[in-house]
């Protein structure tokens, strides 16, 4: 089934930044067609499309040998486009009359060029949260259901964030269609937020919607594994691990975070977090942290030992 009409929107930003909480609240949209999120550009084709150019690069001007010796380029994108169409094609079956093809994988954000090119008129939703409060939302999932990814080391967290925050970032650059929503906006605002969403997406205002919405979709529903007739939900809410939705307060790092924590944290997360107007707690920092020194020494000198041994390697 190809997927023609309907406008293709992306949900991107930093893990536990607020990306399926807005997912779930569009999903209550009778014209928004929705599923889990499917990694569908940075696990499968978008990996197979920076393969190709890098292989295309590679060429000599001779011997040509992969893909790129047997088909054309445009070929190689419409059997892409193809893949991704059937892909999206199954999340518009459960929803025929979707207007709106939503997927919500927050890593998506660097692939932004890939999805470009293959979908010219995508639309990006950026959710921003204050990396102080993603940096405690990822050390909790990491020492309990997300232990296979989410790092519990505020060092970590804080490089993820400032990696798909810049990446999410970029996407300005690269096309109009984007449009930014902070985390705390929603937890204030979540039914005039979501307004705003559905505008940017070109979903039809129905009176009395995004309020409906943000009441089937109020935090503590969500954590009893989405409980009420009234919410709409694409997948089944009781198979999100236990603590998937946490607090879904802002500033919990008040109290979370460690005066040394802190210090890291805003130490790797600015001047971005600064840009965004998530301000330190106190001066800008700029000395670096004893264990951020001591972490990034450890790193230069792993680069400048693999470096050393590659090119003995290349000798032999």
């Amino acid at each position: 089934m190809t997927v023609s009409s309907p406008r293709h929107a992306f949900i991107v930003g930093s893990p536990r930044s607020g990306t399926t909480w807005l997912q779930l609240l569009l999903a209550q949209h009778p014209l928004v067609a929705t599923s889990q999120e499917t990694h569908l550009f940075s696990s499968y084709i978008g990996r197979a499309m920076r393969f190709w150019d890098q292989e295309e690069a590679a060429q000599d001007g001779r011997r040509r040998v992969g893909l790129t010796a047997v088909i054309e380029l445009d070929e190689f994108r419409s059997a892409c486009r193809a893949f991704t169409d059937t892909v999206f094609g199954s999340v518009l079956a459960g929803t025929p009359a979707a207007t709106v093809v939503l997927e919500k994988t927050p890593d998506h954000a660097p692939w932004a060029p890939e999805i470009l090119s293959l979908y010219p008129d995508a639309a990006f939703v950026h959710v921003v949260r204050d990396p102080r409060d993603v940096v405690c939302s990822l050390r909790s999932a990491g020492r309990s259901w997300g232990r296979h990814w989410a790092p519990t080391n505020v060092l970590d967290g804080a490089l993820l964030w400032r990696d798909r925050v810049e990446a999410g970032l970029r996407i300005r650059q690269l096309t109009s269609r984007y449009h930014e929503v902070r985390y705390e906006d929603l937890q204030r605002d979540a039914a005039g937020t979501l307004d705003g969403v559905c505008e940017f997406l070109g979903l039809p205002a129905e009176e009395g919607f995004s309020e409906r919405a943000a009441e089937a979709c109020r935090m503590d529903r969500l954590k009893s594994g989405g409980s009420g007739r009234d919410l709409a939900t694409p997948w089944g809410m009781g198979t999100e691990p236990a603590g998937f939705f946490r607090a879904g307060r802002t500033g919990t790092w008040r109290d979370e975070l460690t005066p040394g924590e802190l210090r890291r944290v805003e130490y790797l997360a600015s001047p971005l977090m600064s840009e965004l107007g998530y301000g330190p707690v106190g001066r800008s920092p700029t000395r670096r942290p004893l264990r951020v020194a001591l972490r990034e020494g450890l790193e230069w000198r792993h680069h400048r030992l693999y470096r050393t041994c590659r090119r003995w390697l290349q000798r032999l």
